[in-house]
């Protein structure tokens, strides 16, 4: 998987980053995420809904605008070092290195161009032991049936492993890898 630029810098400099202007080519389809691991880091992308996100909706007419969205940028971040969490069988490893890119909405393509109906959330999580059983819990749902479900593809490339799993608001934690962390 490839990052862009702003997330590797980000990585370097362990600086939460955030891309101000919707992105018009979507980098991650919504309702969904991947978490690829990689020597010792799980490097995550999700597409969360930003109806997932107490307290953004200044104006309270339902939809979150570019100025709403920037404005709050450091409470998303919070809210999402809270509620998007990896843990191995010891504990829960901390989010980091947070890059927030929001997503025009394709329901107002063309009639609100300051519309954002998605973030596309990038970050990487700090491994102690590769081989550990990890598990996946993000609680970060949208009010909408088609944003009550976020499919997540997991890999360890280095293994040759691939797992995927779906979270609802039901069921939020996902076992990584479950066959190849039992054998």
């Amino acid at each position: 998987m490839k990052f862009p630029m702003a997330f590797l810098a980000a990585s370097f400099s362990g600086l939460a980053l955030t891309l101000t202007t919707p992105v018009m080519a979507h980098l991650m389809v919504a309702g969904h995420g991947t978490l690829n691991i990689v020597d010792d880091s799980a490097f995550m992308v999700l597409s969360l809904p930003l109806s997932a996100f107490d307290g953004i909706d200044d104006n309270g007419d339902g939809d979150i605008d570019l100025a709403e969205f920037n404005r709050h940028q450091a409470a998303v971040i919070e809210t999402l070092t809270q509620h998007v969490v990896l843990r191995d069988q010891d504990r829960e490893l901390p989010l980091e290195d947070i890059v927030l890119s929001p997503e025009e909405s394709h329901d107002h393509h063309g009639t609100h161009l300051d519309h954002v109906s998605e973030v596309i959330v990038m970050g990487r999580f700090a491994l102690d032991k590769v081989s550990t059983p990890l598990s996946f819990h993000v609680d970060l749902f949208g009010h909408t049936e088609h944003s009550r479900a976020l499919k997540i593809t997991a890999s360890r490339k280095a293994e040759n492993l691939r797992h995927e799993f779906q979270l609802t608001p039901e069921q939020p934690t996902g076992l990584l890898f479950p066959s190849a962390d039992s054998e």
